[in-house]
């Protein structure tokens, strides 16, 4: 009944009914959005990290960024509202995986999460117990059950711990990244070894892209793995992509890589 009380569709509104002045700014808004949405997020400004870059692109070209900022920033007007013992607000994007797993958490503590959504806590507990599980594993055998995950059991609810428990995608890269250093030679082994062949395949390419994505996770590399990672990319963008649909989310990831490596510059 938990999640009847706090359906979404029961809280809804049509923000196109509002006032005329609001309507338009709106509707610029819209504009504005669509024209950009295909872009790339071009800035990491000073202090971001690389894993707030990523938390940009899964809300929506950060459009979903800016509505959970907003949120929060407006906490402090919620007091009039707040006339119970489990008032709760959030920035939803729609995603239910994202909505539980993090914009929720950005406004509600924990023991108020907990309280509304008492499952949860079960899943979080069995989440955090495969990641307990995992790290007594050497990270290529991590990487391998990512990987599996990720790729092989997406659309399989049973075996795909992410779905399972509520999770989404970016949690697996999180937990890839809690190996720090011992990550990057392992990630750029298998970089390299799908950059040297002449053609990548579909399965290949869903490989690297896991690997690109966990090694962005990265905030900082030695000159070595730097000048090794530059020799990588040049080989990718000699690398002839089979299936014809994938090539501009090949060039999309070079562009990923590039702006990486300006990143750690």
């Amino acid at each position: 009944m938990k999640s009847l009380r706090y359906a979404l569709g029961d809280f809804a509104h049509n923000f196109h009914e509002f006032n005329e002045k609001f309507d338009t700014l709106y509707n610029h808004f819209e504009i504005i959005a669509s024209a950009h949405a295909d872009e790339e997020i071009d800035h990491i400004a000073e202090g971001d990290e690389v894993v707030i870059a990523f938390e940009k692109r899964i809300f929506n070209d950060a459009h979903y960024l800016f509505a959970q900022n907003v949120a929060i920033k407006l906490k402090g007007h919620f007091s009039g509202l707040n006339t119970t013992d489990d008032f709760i607000y959030f920035a939803s994007t729609g995603n239910d995986y994202i909505d539980y797993s993090i914009t929720m958490r950005k406004t509600m503590d924990q023991e108020l999460f907990y309280r509304c959504f008492p499952e949860t806590k079960e899943l979080d507990n069995e989440f955090e117990n495969k990641l307990n599980e995992l790290k007594q594993l050497d990270v290529s055998k991590q990487v391998d059950y990512w990987l599996e995950q990720l790729i092989k059991n997406t659309h399989n609810t049973d075996k795909f711990i992410i779905t399972r428990c509520l999770k989404e995608s970016y949690h697996a890269f999180e937990a890839l990244e809690a190996n720090e250093y011992a990550l990057v030679p392992e990630l750029l082994s298998r970089i390299e070894h799908e950059a040297n062949k002449d053609t990548l395949n579909a399965e290949a390419y869903l490989d690297l892209s896991v690997y690109v994505t966990a090694l962005r996770f990265i905030q900082q590399l030695d000159n070595k793995d730097v000048d090794s990672l530059i020799a990588i990319i040049n080989k990718l963008e000699s690398c002839n992509i089979e299936d014809r649909r994938l090539k501009d989310s090949h060039e999309h990831m070079l562009v990923d890589f590039k702006k990486y490596m300006d990143y750690l510059a």
